[in-house]
């Protein structure tokens, strides 16, 4: 499984190599996790030592280094996927349009018109490259009109689903 963690705007790509090991951009790294308690780490990496605060602001983790607080992000495969891909399912500007991320093949809908939708809720499964993808509602609403049924092909940016 490979994880994209960025860091303010650093980014870095981990993934267990076939031995188990953890790679960092393909190599084994010369680090270590020295938690030391209060939210307070120390990261050895490449002989140096850097310590940092874990804390989440609004709703975001982040790191506080050197007085400077830095957002984290990390996604998994699937979500590196959907990046390569065009990016997650979202909605277009000035409406509730719900699109496909990537080409794939509508599985199963799970939502009909009229039905209240509350934000991160699945609408409906879509298969790409052999992977089921949940798309989400992007935000609580209604359900106004289902535009595929189950089966049915999808191109990227298809229209999917519209909320009011």
């Amino acid at each position: 499984m490979r994880y994209r963690i960025r860091i303010g705007t650093h980014s870095f790509l981990f993934e267990r190599g076939p031995d188990g090991r953890l790679l960092l951009e393909g190599r084994p790294p010369d680090a270590e996790v020295l938690p030391l308690g209060g939210g307070r780490y120390g990261v050895r990496l490449e002989g140096e030592v850097y310590t940092f605060v874990w804390e989440t602001r609004q709703g975001q983790p982040g790191v506080l280094w050197r007085g400077r607080w830095y957002p984290v992000e990390l996604k998994d495969e699937r979500a590196l996927l959907l990046e390569r891909l065009g990016g997650p399912a979202g909605h277009a500007k000035g409406a509730s349009r719900v699109l496909a991320p990537m080409p794939g093949l509508v599985l199963r809908v799970l939502v009909r018109e009229g039905e209240p939708v509350r934000r991160g809720q699945p609408l409906l499964v879509l298969e790409a490259m052999k992977m089921e993808n949940e798309i989400r509602a992007p935000a609580e609403g209604v359900v106004q009109r289902v535009h595929v049924q189950e089966r049915q092909p999808v191109e990227k940016n298809a229209l999917l689903v519209e909320l009011g």
